[in-house]
């Protein structure tokens, strides 16, 4: 598969603008942004830093490669938590993004395919086993706190106030609460005739992405989610 990034103007979101693009040696899975760089998780091809302090020219200024699969970036600070498929989860110093340093790691049950952060916690999506919590508030030592064994594959995590929301493949969409992290526990789930993937939240509505299409949850009550369409979005064809 071709990897790298994809720079838009999206000045007018009805008609985003292609700027630029850079080509990177993997498969680019998911990127976060802090300040001037970008993070890529370039799977086979670990961390790559890419510079766009000028849009229409970036430029790789470091990265970060150790044998694994790397899924999802999360920046907190001067570190990048970096998502592992295989192996769990990565501490890497980025406060010389030229010259990304490893400084610890925590081995993680299940697949890790998504990563998110929230104070001193990251949150991550890992396939069979679930919701893992993971304490970073000392980087150095990384610690797991908490877990939900989802019901089928958590292959997505988006964080909101309190709540978790994780994408859980054939179980739809589960919404965890999350305000005691030790114990995240079931607040409700939106289950469609759809393999759910991806989830995105914004206000009181869930985005939710299956292969039947793109499904709206209104989530104003996490106990109760609701549907206010009848059926998925599906892209129309060109």
């Amino acid at each position: 598969m071709d990897g790298g990034l994809e720079v838009l103007s999206i000045a007018n979101p009805a008609n985003p603008v292609r700027i630029s693009s850079f080509q990177t040696p993997g498969y680019t899975s998911k990127v976060d942004v802090s300040g001037d760089n970008i993070f890529i998780a370039d799977y086979f091809f670990g961390m790559k830093v890419i510079n766009i302090s000028d849009p229409s020219t970036p430029h790789e200024i470091g990265s970060y490669e150790k044998p694994g699969i790397v899924s999802d970036i999360a920046i907190s600070g001067n570190y990048a938590y970096v998502a592992d498929v295989y192996h769990g989860l990565w501490s890497v110093d980025v406060s010389n993004p030229e010259n990304p340093k490893e400084v610890s790691s925590f081995q993680l049950p299940g697949q890790s395919n998504d990563i998110q952060v929230r104070d001193n916690y990251a949150y991550m999506a890992n396939g069979t086993s679930g919701l893992r919590v993971i304490d970073i508030s000392n980087p150095f030592n990384l610690q797991e706190i908490g877990f939900y064994d989802t019901p089928d594959q958590a292959y997505d995590v988006e964080v909101a106030g309190d709540l978790v929301f994780i994408a859980d493949g054939e179980a739809g969409l589960r919404i965890l609460d999350i305000s005691d992290p030790l114990i995240p526990t079931e607040a409700g789930s939106f289950v469609p005739n759809d393999y759910i993937y991806g989830v995105a939240v914004s206000e009181i509505y869930a985005f939710v992405a299956g292969y039947a299409g793109m499904w709206v949850v209104d989530v104003s009550n996490p106990t109760n989610p609701t549907q206010p369409t009848p059926s998925p979005f599906r892209r129309r064809r060109q």
